[in-house]
């Protein structure tokens, strides 16, 4: 037989009522402190017990709803604050990385100048010897043009000398 939510109906029978009350009773009674258990002891009479304990039994399911309502609330915003507990962790550690890459980046620079400025030492330093050397070369194309200019005008002049 069913029961309203409210208190029993009178013309429904002492077993159904007082099943009905054994039902909420142990269905609540884990949720309530136990002052407040205290006062749902069954009595003798299924409709005095129920309507004693309705109006205890709800204020504590309201109370237990608040409560799973406020843990819920709790737990939701733990979850959130964890999410962006992580989301923040991955940020840092991306700007970590990016960091790491820029420190690299910039001591793959700075010894790529130091390389390249040896390098261009070297270079001008071979560079300085070339020019020495070409200058050797040039000198002696000069003297070598002498020569040969000398030799031209004795070969001319001889030439002359025979006609």
């Amino acid at each position: 037989m069913e029961l309203p939510c409210a208190l029993p109906n009178l013309k429904v029978d002492n077993r159904a009522a007082w099943n009905a009350l054994k039902f909420h009773f142990h269905a609540v009674k884990p949720l309530l402190s136990k002052k407040v258990a205290k006062r749902y002891t069954p009595l003798r009479d299924p409709y005095a017990a129920f309507s004693q304990s309705a109006k205890h039994m709800t204020k504590a399911l309201n109370g237990s709803y608040a409560l799973a309502r406020r843990a819920h609330r709790l737990a939701r915003e733990n979850h959130n604050a964890s999410k962006q507990i992580e989301v923040m962790r991955k940020v840092i550690a991306t700007k970590n990385l990016l960091l790491d890459g820029a420190k690299n980046y910039l001591t793959a620079e700075r010894e790529g100048r130091e390389e390249l400025s040896k390098t261009a030492e070297e270079c001008g330093q071979k560079l300085e010897s070339v020019l020495v050397e070409l200058k050797k070369v040039k000198d002696t194309a000069a003297e070598v043009e002498k020569v040969w200019a000398d030799q031209k005008a004795k070969m001319q002049a001889r030439y002359e000398d025979l006609e």
